[in-house]
């Protein structure tokens, strides 16, 4: 699922649109972001939202901001899955947790990007680009929102959601990519 989220998170940035002051640019990938955490964990979200995501700014020509996007959507998607289980619990307040990772992400995309292009471009190249990245970050989570119930129908993600450590979900992540749904083991009559 990792790499698949990764891919999903590369592609998903395809369409972007320059910002002012940076010329760099927004997207609706932070969604991906998001749940990437929540469905993988911390760890396996960390890789999927921040490698994606720094791959499609290197497919796209921002070569120096690959480490900084690497950093920034994984440290997203790692808090993302966090609160995402301390608020949600045993099943109560779930979209709460997917609000509260959006919301985590409009902090660390406008903040982390601001910090980082101050050095770059001075405080006030920075702060043109903080509109954008505030669009960019309240896109992430509506569309997370709009996301969640669609992705937690698939039987896949929801058992990948009640494993809760990373050996378990590499265990869902094996046995669903390695048999298939309909696999039946009792001999045919």
């Amino acid at each position: 699922y990792t790499r698949k989220i990764v891919g999903s998170v590369d592609v998903y940035k395809d369409s972007p649109d320059t910002t002012p002051g940076t010329g760099g640019y927004i997207h609706p990938g932070d969604a991906i972001v998001i749940l990437s955490g929540i469905i993988l964990g911390p760890a396996c979200g960390f890789l999927a939202g921040g490698i994606g995501s720094a791959l499609a700014d290197l497919a796209g020509g921002y070569f120096f901001y690959v480490p900084i996007t690497l950093i920034i959507k994984g440290l997203i998607s790692l808090l993302s899955a966090v609160i995402y289980r301390k608020v949600s619990g045993r099943g109560r307040h779930r979209y709460l947790g997917v609000a509260l990772g959006g919301i985590t992400d409009i902090v660390l995309v406008a903040g982390g990007y601001f910090f980082c292009e101050s050095f770059l471009y001075g405080i006030g190249g920075a702060a043109a680009s903080i509109p954008a990245n505030l669009i960019q970050g309240v896109s992430g989570l509506a569309i997370s929102l709009v996301l969640y119930p669609v992705l937690t129908a698939v039987p896949d993600v929801r058992k990948m959601l009640a494993a809760p450590d990373i050996r378990q979900k590499v265990f869902c992540f094996l046995s669903s990519a390695y048999v298939p749904a309909d696999f039946d083991t009792k001999e045919k009559a």
